[in-house]
C-alpha cells in the first residue's frame, strides 16, 4: 500500500498535519473512508469539491514535513524512520512505509 489508512489520515489531521493543495497523484478519503486517487485536472464546469475530505499521504509526503529524517527497510523485517544521522528510530511499520512515516510524524507532534 502506498498511502496511509483512513484511520491514520484522521490521526495525522487531528494532530496538525496540513492538507496540501489538490494535485494529481494524491489520495483523498471522504468521511466514510472511501478513498480516491486524484489523477487529472478539473475544469470550471466539472469541479469536484474536496471539502470535508481527508488527505491520505504517502511516505514522501510525510518525510517532506520531517526534514532530516530517513526511511529504511530494516533487515528484511520492517520499515523504520530514523532521526538525522540514523541515531534513533522514531517510527516503524511491518509492511507500509507510509504508516512508518506517519508513526514517526505523530511521535514528533504529540499534543503537549
Amino acid at each position: 500500500m502506498d498511502y496511509v489508512s483512513f484511520a491514520t489520515a484522521i490521526k495525522l489531521k487531528q494532530n496538525g498535519f496540513k492538507d496540501p493543495a489538490v494535485k494529481p497523484g494524491q489520495c483523498w478519503a471522504n468521511e466514510d473512508g472511501e478513498r480516491i486517487r486524484y489523477i487529472g485536472h478539473f475544469t470550471h464546469r466539472s469541479r469536484m469539491s474536496f471539502w470535508g475530505w481527508v488527505f491520505c499521504p504517502n511516505a514522501t509526503d510525510i518525510l517532506r514535513e520531517m526534514r532530516g529524517c530517513s526511511l529504511a527497510f530494516i533487515q528484511g523485517d520492517c520499515w523504520g524512520v530514523f532521526t538525522v544521522g540514523g541515531k534513533k528510530m522514531i517510527g516503524f511499520h511491518p509492511d507500509n512505509p507510509a504508516e512508518a512515516c506517519a508513526d514517526a510524524w505523530l511521535s514528533l507532534h504529540k499534543p503537549q
